[in-house]
């Protein structure tokens, strides 16, 4: 089990799970010689201050919804990682944005650490809304490729409106 904190700042809300980290992901020794770093996380979002609750509210449930994801699917989820998501705010793309990029932490949100727990460092992944076009890019590209085109075009990982990219 796990719970979802709110942030409520003076221009987004900060979503954040916390005690996912509290189990190792399932499967991430057969994908590193060194699993460590990488077999804990926390999900995270942050959302323009502009969404109404409701949708704030259907958007945080997706999150928390996702971070019981590596159980029940038998898979880790990592950096680069994307995902179906049918929650993303409408007035900020809707049903448009139907994936999600997990990254890591933009440099424009108020960083946070979270204690290693049983000498495993917790990874904060961080899930930004994407177009179907641009999950397709990122896995025939790489997603950095992906990270790379939205900061280029200005985008700064917090989920409000946006042009896509590809």
């Amino acid at each position: 089990r796990s719970a979802m904190l709110r942030f409520d700042l003076p221009r987004s809300y900060l979503l954040v799970t916390i005690g996912v980290s509290l189990f190792c992901q399932p499967k991430v020794e057969q994908y590193f010689e060194d699993p460590s770093p990488y077999r804990r996380i926390e999900l995270a979002a942050s959302v323009d201050r502009s969404c109404p609750e409701e949708q704030l509210s259907r958007f945080a449930q997706y999150i928390s919804a996702q971070s019981r994801y590596p159980w029940n699917q038998f898979a880790p989820l990592g950096f680069g990682h994307t995902m179906p998501c049918d929650s993303t705010p409408q007035g900020f793309g809707g049903s448009r944005f139907n994936y999600v990029l997990f990254a890591n932490a933009p440099s424009n949100i108020p960083s946070f650490v979270f204690p290693q727990f049983r000498d495993d460092p917790v990874n904060v992944l961080w899930m930004t809304p994407i177009t179907a076009s641009e999950q397709e890019f990122a896995a025939n590209n790489d997603s950095v490729a992906l990270l790379d085109r939205l900061t280029a075009a200005g985008y700064d990982f917090v989920v409000r409106q946006r042009l896509p990219v590809v």
